[in-house]
């Protein structure tokens, strides 16, 4: 306490301002050297949710550091014992420990090499996902792609853990993509308003596509 500070001793509103930037600048930086040099150690979750009366949307997102949460686990069954008990007809048959949950450098390459694998087929699904455009016709290249995608993690050494669910992944993938070969393809391109534009070119013999194709559709 300075009770004989006056005025001029204290820091304007400006000069406070300019030092908390300051200082959330220079922690930001901090933070962004230490995330780089920690890969794997940052477990980020996503949730998004609506309010029902105004139809907003969110989305949150958290990013929780595995350093921290690990030196936790360390010593959480000392403070807090078991995490969980197993019982078996009234009978204790194991404790769970919070140590369990610990991930060891082995186990976060394997987390590494799941979330790879999951993410071939999400982009695959993405390849189908629109709300304006048509998109069945991408069906064959895509199938193709994943499928060769995973044929070549099965055969790498890296993911030997998971050659049993790459290889019942192909298999139900195959099934589907050997289906198509029974299946009659077509490709049309415009309809009624593209017809006129062509004949007005002078195309006299210009066809409405989606026509053709509605009538092929019917008579299958």
């Amino acid at each position: 306490m300075r009770p004989k500070a006056t005025k001029a001793d204290l820091p304007s509103t400006h000069d406070v301002k300019v030092h908390i930037h300051n200082e959330f600048v220079r922690w930001l930086k901090e933070l962004k050297a230490d995330i780089m040099e920690a890969p794997g150690k940052i477990s980020v979750t996503l949730d998004s949710w609506s309010e029902d009366k105004t139809r907003a949307a969110y989305l949150g997102t958290t990013a929780a550091w595995i350093e921290p949460l690990a030196l936790f686990l360390n010593g959480a069954d000392e403070l807090f014992g078991p995490i969980t008990t197993l019982r078996k007809k009234g009978q204790i048959v194991k404790h769970i420990e919070w140590a369990t949950f610990k991930l060891v450098d082995e186990d976060w390459a394997c987390v590494g090499n799941t979330r790879d694998i999951l993410t071939d087929a999400n982009n695959i699904q993405q390849v189908f996902s629109s709300d304006k455009h048509p998109t069945l016709w991408r069906a064959l290249p895509a199938l193709k792609q994943l499928l060769s995608t995973w044929e070549k993690k099965k055969d790498d050494p890296h993911y030997a853990l998971y050659i049993e669910a790459l290889e019942a992944g192909i298999a139900k993938i195959l099934k589907y993509y050997l289906m198509l070969d029974t299946k009659s393809a077509f490709m049309a391109w415009g309809g009624e308003a593209e017809q006129d534009a062509e004949r007005a070119a002078g195309k006299l013999d210009a066809k409405n596509w989606y026509d053709k194709a509605m009538q092929i559709v019917e008579d299958a």
